[in-house]
């Protein structure tokens, strides 16, 4: 990939990954090796969360469009190494479920949260903001440096320990409307 194009999205616009697409097969082994390593660095480069999550739903059958995927991702990170402009991404409304919304008031600790992921009332994830590499304030304000956060932004992080990941709300959102289930 030394001399591969340049790309400058992790995910390309209005691509769609399936399960089983047709196409042939390749390594499981050495896709989960380039994900796995993805995955770990978005401890540092929340700009390619969502594309990692993406290709991460195709670990046990990959074939050469999932190949693709992750090769896009890093050819985006080869162009992006040094630019500032491609270190985050901002994302797009109703993009994720959250859960209820709690007032600043309810959390005295917001570097002792511990936070969770239920699906069907089974524990998924769990993971606490302590194990977070960076910092709550140290986030807001490299993301402020970036672009604008405005009321109502999630930011997305994740941390090394099994690269759980996991939201943290910074702020109540304006006119927040209620969880749908689903």
């Amino acid at each position: 990939m030394e001399s591969c194009n340049p790309v400058y999205t992790p995910v390309e616009i209005g691509q769609e990954l399936r399960k089983h697409d047709g196409e042939a097969k390749v390594d499981p082994t050495y896709f989960k090796s380039l994900v796995g390593s993805l995955r770990y660095l978005t401890c540092t480069r929340p700009d390619i969360l969502y594309g990692v999550g993406l290709i991460s739903r195709y670990m046990e059958t990959p074939s050469q469009s999932h190949l693709n995927a992750v090769k896009g991702i890093l050819r985006y990170i080869k162009v992006c190494r040094s630019s500032v402009v491609c270190s985050a991404a901002k994302g797009q409304d109703t993009f994720t479920p959250i859960s209820s919304i709690l007032p600043k008031s309810m959390l005295p600790d917001p570097h002792n949260i511990e936070l969770w992921l239920k699906v069907d009332g089974q524990i998924r994830q769990k993971g606490s903001t302590s194990d977070m590499i960076f910092k709550i304030p140290f986030l807001i304000s490299h993301i402020s440096s970036l672009f604008t956060l405005l009321e109502g932004d999630l930011i997305l992080t994740a941390y090394a320990h099994n690269v759980k990941q996991f939201a943290v709300l910074l702020r109540t959102p304006k006119g927040a409307g209620p969880v749908k289930i689903g």
